[in-house]
């Protein structure tokens, strides 16, 4: 006969659910708690992939979600999306059938996009790259709450932070079944996503209207970048100097380049202070964001920079995820590279500059588009990179397309960065919604604690 398991009762429970004082991660408002994840929910399982790869989708049916129709404000786009039969859906799948509300993690390749899942989707279903969250009560915790929650700096830092390394990084269900929850009273954590769709709304407007100077600004880029390797660029000023477009040469980036060096490809530890430490999103295409970074230590910085240590005018080439992202090096700033990337420094043939220019214009990006690999975790073969080739004038013509070239980039380069400060003050206000710092918070709404005994005590 099997064993009867002890019945938990309510104190037990809450016991279990509420996280100690000493693992809780920041410090929130007295009237609310941390609680595991785990507590709060029904269900936190992850999707399947069906039997037959492409096969197995079909013109009209049930939707099939993948990471690729997150979209960045949490909601699901229908564009691109794939489809499976009923049958498929309702027996093979049943496991992963997705229902209103539901709470979405990506976690496998592209890891900790979040979404919810709305009426305008179902029916839904998802593959393994996607796990779901189904609440206990969604009349006690808000699932936007939570979906904004966990798409929060702080909480993705800690996801992230317990990734599971393997070829393809991934997050595992007991991660996130782990996850500690900040948790406030009912009434609060409606005023947060009221505050937070707020703010994101007026902050999305002013995106907008840069983002159309943006695109304007693009096109002209783009357009100089093509005369600029078309050797129209300079067409008048080879007249003028005596040069003919027969002095282009033909070379490969290692040809180019006096060194090429791969990242290490262990995640490095990081510390509070030390030596700054890249990261890809650290990576803009032509420049260096530097407001978010992370740190190294002394010891870790020399292990990692034992063939080359990055100097000014070195570029720095993203080989996975965001593929073909480069940026040079500035001036009097120590780094050490993280993973993911790769490190070039030219020779004699080739202006650190002029090479920037080439790796961002239409001719490669489209050509490194195409040289792509992988799905989940995109990547380019380190042997592709360098074998690149490279059309080079000579250096004083370089220096006359760096001339013509650097106005225009800068200006562009310094409307991306508006666009990035606009991502960093929506990082800014989901760090402070979550410390209960948006003024929201009200001291006299009943307690979390006893928010969480009532949902315990009815499940």
């Amino acid at each position: 006969m099997a064993k009867k398991t002890k019945e938990l009762t309510l104190e037990e429970k809450l016991e279990q659910a509420l996280i100690p004082v000493d693992e809780q991660p920041y410090e929130v408002p007295e009237n609310w708690c941390w609680a595991v994840l785990d507590s709060l929910s029904e269900v936190i399982s992850k999707g399947t992939t069906p039997k037959g790869g492409k096969d197995a989708y079909v013109d009209d049916g049930v939707n099939f979600l993948r990471v690729e129709n997150f979209l960045d404000d949490g909601t699901i786009s229908t564009d691109e999306m794939k489809h499976i039969t009923e049958n498929v859906h309702f027996n093979e799948l049943k496991r992963s059938i997705l229902l209103e509300n539901d709470v979405l993690v990506s976690i496998a390749g592209s890891l900790g996009k979040t979404a919810i899942v709305d009426k305008t989707s179902l029916p839904l279903n998802t593959n393994q790259a996607v796990a779901f969250i189904r609440l206990l009560d969604t009349a006690k915790v808000n699932p936007k709450y939570l979906r904004l929650y966990l798409a929060s700096p702080m909480t993705q830092e800690l996801l992230l932070g317990k990734t599971k390394v393997t070829s393809i990084p991934n997050l595992t269900l007991k991660i996130i079944s782990d996850t500690p929850i900040a948790l406030p009273p009912l009434a609060e954590q409606q005023r947060i996503v009221d505050r937070i769709e707020s703010l994101f709304a007026k902050l999305d407007e002013a995106k907008d209207k840069v983002e159309s100077v943006l695109n304007n600004t693009d096109n002209r880029k783009s357009a100089m970048l093509f005369q600029a390797m078309s050797r129209e660029l300079t067409k008048k000023w080879r007249e003028q100097n005596g040069y003919s477009k027969n002095n282009w040469e033909k070379y490969t980036i290692e040809e180019i380049c006096e060194n090429i060096v791969d990242c290490p490809h262990s995640t490095p530890s990081w510390t509070e202070e030390g030596v700054l430490c890249l990261r890809t999103t650290n990576i803009k295409q032509g420049y260096l964001d530097l407001s978010e970074t992370q740190f190294v230590s002394n010891e870790t910085y020399v292990e990692r920079t034992e063939r080359l240590i990055p100097k000014a005018g070195d570029l720095i080439f993203t080989r996975e995820g965001s593929v073909g992202d480069v940026a040079i090096v500035p001036e009097n700033v120590q780094l050490c590279m993280g993973q993911r990337m790769m490190l070039m420094r030219t020779n004699e043939k080739c202006r650190p500059q002029y090479l920037l220019y080439y790796l961002t214009s239409p001719f490669i990006r489209n050509h490194i588009k195409a040289s792509i690999m992988g799905t989940t975790a995109p990547r380019m073969n380190i042997k592709d990179i360098k074998k690149l080739s490279i059309m080079i004038p000579t250096l004083s013509e370089q220096d006359e397309i760096i001339n013509n070239l650097i106005g225009t980039i800068e200006n562009y380069d310094e409307i991306e960065k508006i666009i990035d400060n606009i991502d960093q003050m929506k990082k800014s206000i989901l760090s402070k919604a979550f410390r209960g710092l948006l003024d929201t918070n009200n001291c006299n709404d009943e307690r979390a604690i006893d928010l969480l005994r009532l949902i315990l005590g009815e499940n």
